[in-house]
């Protein structure tokens, strides 16, 4: 296992809410959809926010960055798949300017 210079709960970047603001109204422009605001930490991502219907995942640690694309793909084939209601990602904004992973 490689070393870390960190205790694996912590992330390793250290973004503040304003500094994902400006990289998601970058991406996302208009589609934004209204100011950020920081819900909460969990182990592999912090979640904001964006407007009143929309939520963004920031992994915290750049080996998420594979977690979070697999679970956008399986998301998307399961959509319409189950008869139930499936999260829809709606956008991929990991290459935002501003954000590290």
């Amino acid at each position: 296992m490689p070393a870390m210079d960190h205790p694996p709960w912590e992330r390793d970047h250290g973004l503040s809410t304003g500094q994902v603001a400006r990289a998601l109204a970058g991406a996302l422009g208009p589609a934004a959809g209204g100011p950020l605001a920081f819900l909460g930490a969990g182990w592999d991502f912090d979640v904001y926010a964006v407007g009143p219907e929309q939520v963004a995942r920031v992994p915290r640690r750049r080996a998420e960055e594979e977690r979070l694309r697999r679970e956008v793909a399986v998301l998307g084939w399961l959509g319409g798949r189950l008869g139930v209601a499936i999260p829809e990602p709606r956008s991929d904004v990991r290459r935002a300017a501003g954000l590290p992973h």
